[in-house]
């Protein structure tokens, strides 16, 4: 298998419950290996933490990886609008097309989890 580093992929949103082990390896696979710009903002900070692409080619790949509001995936439910606000600033900040990127969730399942 043969890993193209030079496609576009566009901007593509990652939501994740933990902040720690995620962020961290999502950062390293899309910056350090495919040298994409990341954008991520954490639920326990206000601001946002942007690394920019080194190659100028690849200025429309941009890996967006946002928290859930808390480590449960039940946090995720139309009732709350937290991943609706977190997605409206992307958009007006940072000029996202929430629209048409993809939005993938990443959440673990614990050994103690109700449904094992």
């Amino acid at each position: 298998m043969k890993i193209n580093k030079d496609k576009n992929i566009g901007e593509v949103v990652f939501v994740v419950e933990g902040e720690r082990t995620e962020f961290s390896l999502l950062h390293f696979i899309f910056t350090r290996i495919f040298d994409y710009e990341f954008l991520s903002k954490k639920r326990n900070k206000a601001e946002y933490f942007v690394k920019r692409s080194k190659n100028s080619r690849k200025g429309n790949s941009k890996i967006i990886v946002i928290n859930a509001e808390t480590s449960n995936v039940a946090s995720i439910n139309d009732a709350n609008q937290y991943l609706e606000r977190q997605l409206s600033d992307l958009s007006s900040l940072y000029g996202v097309d929430i629209d048409n990127s993809p939005i993938f969730y990443i959440f673990d399942f614990k050994n103690r989890s109700p449904w094992t």
